[in-house]
């Protein structure tokens, strides 16, 4: 990529990019939120049509009009936000669209071939715990992500591309660490026949796994580290202006709300994947909940705001009223307590209704 831009309605997202992929390397794009790295790698897959600038793929001029023709070109992406439909089995994900390719002439699907072709897929990856016959939408968010990763490798094996290109947009966001090791380890594995882009927020991943990585700021490249350059406090400072420093977050100056008023307080709490938890949080007071992917934490939420199985035991209290266990959602509501969850697509709004609807 030479000179990348894009605007949007005249507002400039990224400017100048200039961006280079070579044979077997992994590359990084690190920065801050609203830097424009995913819009750098939607404009690769033909999503976004650049404002200005070129592109060549392979030595050859590259402007793809959509994502189909980029993956038919060689580059996949595995999206931030998940592209697969929940009701549809996982081989049916994975060969979305391509159903035709597997037809005979009377129009009838060879769905066993699918099949055997994402279980190897699968196999390959080592998520042979993944049955392609299941509906998607029975698996945890984390197990989707590694689905996307399959379909990345699956379609770029399909379409017979010597060398694809796979675009990585924070696919390590909501998988565990297993999940992570399987990923990274797979991703050296195959690497002598790909090239990979890498987005991810934790700066240890690109430590980890990458060759070479730019670094975006205000949608400009403001850096290039290659080799011994790399580490955590380089690309820090790179992506906000400064060094990092361990009272960054200026613990001492933290509020200590201990003799402030109860807002929140559970006892015994209990539901799936929750049992017997137990917190106070008071008034003026940030509460963490941390741990693996699996663990429960967002369980807990959903206990607290009565998010449907839950919960089954236990008592919250907000402002000294306790919720009741049947119809504890309304009653959060109007007690002003307010839940965004994970999935934001399915769970927290409605796509297609307008910002007021919703």
């Amino acid at each position: 990529m030479r000179n990348g831009s894009k605007r949007f309605n005249g507002t400039s997202v990224i400017e100048g990019i200039d961006l280079d992929i070579f044979p077997n390397e992994i590359v990084g794009i690190a920065g801050e939120n609203g830097a424009g790295k995913s819009t750098t790698l939607k404009m690769i897959a033909g999503i976004y049509p650049p404002s200005a600038g070129s592109m060549t793929l392979f030595a050859k001029s590259f402007r793809p009009l959509s994502y189909t023709q980029a993956v038919e070109a060689g580059i996949s992406m595995v999206f931030q936000e998940q592209a697969l439909i929940p009701s549809l089995a996982v081989y049916e994900n994975i060969f979305l669209s391509l159903e035709a390719n597997f037809s005979n002439r009377v129009g009838i699907v060879d769905r066993s071939a699918m099949i055997a072709f994402s279980e190897r897929h699968l196999k390959d990856l080592e998520l042979d715990y993944i049955d392609p016959r299941r509906r998607t939408g029975d698996y945890a968010f984390h197990h989707r992500q590694m689905i996307e990763i399959v379909k990345a490798f699956a379609l770029a094996e399909y379409f017979h591309i010597d060398h694809p290109i796979i675009l990585l947009d924070e696919p390590t966001a909501a998988i565990g660490e297993r999940e992570v090791q399987i990923l990274f380890e797979s991703i050296r594995r195959f690497r002598h026949r790909a090239s990979f882009v890498l987005i991810t927020h934790r700066l240890a991943e690109y430590v980890a796994l990458c060759d070479r990585i730019y670094v975006f700021k205000d949608g400009r490249n403001v850096g290039e580290f290659v080799g011994e350059q790399i580490s955590e406090q380089s690309l820090h400072k790179a992506m906000v202006g400064r060094i990092r420093e361990d009272e960054y977050y200026m613990e001492k100056r933290q509020l200590n709300p201990v003799d402030a008023p109860l807002a929140v307080s559970a006892k015994g709490l209990s539901g799936p994947n929750v049992k017997n938890v137990s917190f106070d949080i008071r008034r003026g007071e940030i509460l963490g909940i941390g741990g693996l992917v699996g663990c429960g934490k967002e369980a807990v939420a959903r206990a607290i705001v009565g998010f449907d199985p839950f919960p089954s035991a236990g008592t919250v209290e907000v402002n000294g009223e306790i919720l009741p266990l049947r119809g504890r959602g309304k009653a959060a509501i109007m007690r002003g307590v307010g839940f965004v969850p994970k999935e934001r697509k399915t769970e927290g709004i409605v796509p297609y209704l307008s910002v007021q609807a919703n």
